[in-house]
């Protein structure tokens, strides 16, 4: 591998982004943003941060793994049905659809159509609505963690 290559779960992290730019693309007023800070975020907003990696040997005599991802997707709201309506939306597209992957070493969007190298597959997904305390914040919003977990299936 070439050391400009992007690593895959790089690759994996900037196709969850563009996939959720594409489910919000009917409500431009909704930023996506990756491994924000707080002091960034403008409601409503969905902010993505990733958890664990992992990775089992799933094939005797292979070095393959089976790769497992976990995604935080903060759902910062105005106001609790703006909140529960993205974080469901969110969720169900999880579940009903797989995320496909891109080799961005090619390039990225809206220049170049990158070629696609995998899929994120629904493992499971947990929706927590967090409660705020209004004496600890200037501006009051509401927020939701989608914590979902995903398996790395290869195309190739």
């Amino acid at each position: 591998m070439a050391t400009s290559d992007m690593e895959l779960q790089r690759k994996q992290d900037i196709s969850l982004l563009y996939w959720l730019e594409d489910l919000f693309e009917d409500a431009p007023f909704v930023t996506i943003v990756s491994e924000y800070k707080p002091t960034e975020l403008v409601a409503p907003c969905i902010a993505v941060e990733t958890g664990d990696t992992e990775g089992d040997v799933y094939e005797l005599g292979n070095r393959t793994i089976l790769m497992e991802r976990e995604f935080y997707l903060g759902i910062y709201a105005k106001n609790i049905s703006q909140r529960n309506d993205y974080a469901y939306k969110v969720f169900n597209n999880l579940y009903e659809n797989a995320i496909p992957v891109y080799n961005y070493d090619e390039g990225f969007p809206p220049d170049v159509s990158p070629t696609q190298i995998g899929n994120l597959l629904f493992k499971r997904a947990r929706i927590s609505p967090l409660g705020i305390d209004p004496e600890l914040v200037d501006k009051l919003y509401y927020q939701s963690l989608v914590k979902y977990t995903a398996i790395y299936e290869n195309r190739s």
